[in-house]
């Protein structure tokens, strides 16, 4: 029998992502002994994840994914969580041998209330990096993390999955990629990327830029 349950908390991190230029989001709740944490990719390109909200928890080292239904823009992030993922949800707490029923309800209440209204773009990108690790799909070719330089398209426009990667595989700090982000964007440019087996070191792509 599954769980029906609204993540409203969401509601304001996630118009804040739909305006950052990496179109994600991504934060830690602490809950007791449980660490959980949360991300959603909210680009066009990033169709396979749709709605998709995803909770990986440090101590279980268990990642869920769980569809959202609703107006999110409402404030409406309803998810149906089944035996299995709350079980995984209550052992991540490391919960000590006591009496009584655990009270699942009043969890999920504290996960939601503990839900940051405003996300700080560098703990954001800290936890992109965390993130990455789990859910290697949130970029294009995750194998490919040293940076060759800037490319400039003669069709189409630059991939939100290609230049989010500059936020996890790069030294540049997250308003230095989000200032390159919009200027790789306005003058319609994209980054291109190898393996680690292919290249020593990262090209200055401010310095090939010139700006």
């Amino acid at each position: 029998m599954s769980v029906q349950f609204n993540f409203s908390g969401l509601r304001d991190v996630y118009l804040q992502a739909l305006k950052s230029p990496d179109k994600s989001l991504a934060f830690d709740v602490v809950n007791g002994r449980g660490h959980f944490l949360f991300m959603m990719f909210l680009s066009d390109e990033d169709e396979d994840m749709k709605d998709a909200l995803f909770i990986y928890m440090r101590n279980t080292k268990r990642l869920l994914q769980f569809k959202t239904y609703g107006s999110h823009r409402n404030g409406n992030f309803t998810v149906y969580i089944n035996d299995q993922e709350r079980g995984a949800l209550i052992r991540e707490l490391k919960l000590q041998g006591g009496t009584g029923e655990f009270d699942f309800e009043r969890f999920l209440e504290e996960l939601n209330a503990g839900i940051p209204t405003r996300l700080n773009q560098a703990q954001k990108v800290e936890m992109l990096q965390e993130g990455i690790k789990h859910v290697p799909s949130i970029v294009d070719e995750s194998l490919k993390s040293i940076l060759v330089g800037p490319r400039r398209l003669t069709k189409g426009t630059p991939r939100d999955k290609t230049l989010r990667k500059l936020y996890l595989y790069t030294d540049y700090d997250s308003d230095e990629v989000d200032r390159l982000i919009d200027y790789l964007k306005a003058t319609n440019m994209t980054v291109a990327w190898t393996t680690p087996d292919k290249a020593d070191k990262a090209a200055d792509i401010f310095a090939e830029l010139g700006i």
